[in-house]
């Protein structure tokens, strides 16, 4: 760097933004050259608009001459279609040119996003059942009180038991055996 700043005197505000581009590019993107070679293999995409292909470019042109031809006529090719017709007749000098020229055309396109209002049906809450046999709300088929279903359990129909009512009692009886009865029954 020393000896880059010996031969390269810096006395303007030009001279230094010149010195500023070129070291940034050298140091973040490498080579002019390989620069443009990068530069070659980007497009201007679809879902692109002209900001966030210029913000993805403009690293690649730090070291380039505004009015360099031949990276003018990359950018033309990174176009299609209408773009790179409308670009052809505007016929930019320069780079800064090209990417104000670019954003007018797009403007004058109107690549707007349609934007569609879509209103969804406001579906209740709670979801109505209506029985296929009684054509009733509120219960289906299966819950039905106008049939009684049986059930099957362990392969056997079974009544579906009738609710105890509030006035009968359950009893449990517990059995007490004899254990000298069972040790009669285990010595024998």
């Amino acid at each position: 760097m020393g000896l880059m700043m010996l031969l390269l005197v810096i006395n303007s505000p030009a001279t230094l933004q010149t010195w500023m581009r070129a070291k940034y590019q050298h140091e973040n993107i490498g080579t002019q050259q390989s620069a443009i070679q990068r530069l070659f293999q980007e497009r201007f995409l679809s879902t692109d608009s002209p900001d966030t292909y210029e913000k993805r470019i403009q690293p690649l042109l730090l070291s380039v001459a505004d009015n360099d031809a031949t990276v003018l006529s990359f950018l033309k090719n990174h176009l299609s279609g209408d773009f790179y017709t409308w670009m052809k007749i505007a016929n930019p000098a320069g780079i800064d040119a090209y990417f104000t020229n670019l954003k007018n055309i797009w403007l004058e396109c109107n690549p707007a996003k349609v934007v569609r209002k879509v209103k969804l049906s406001k579906a209740s809450a709670k979801q109505i059942w209506y029985c296929l046999t009684c054509k009733k709300v509120g219960h289906t088929k299966i819950n039905c009180p106008k049939f009684k279903w049986t059930k099957k359990v362990n392969y056997v129909y079974q009544d579906e038991e009738e609710e105890d009512s509030k006035d009968s009692k359950k009893y449990i009886v517990e059995e007490k055996k004899d254990l000298k009865e069972e040790e009669i029954k285990d010595n024998e």
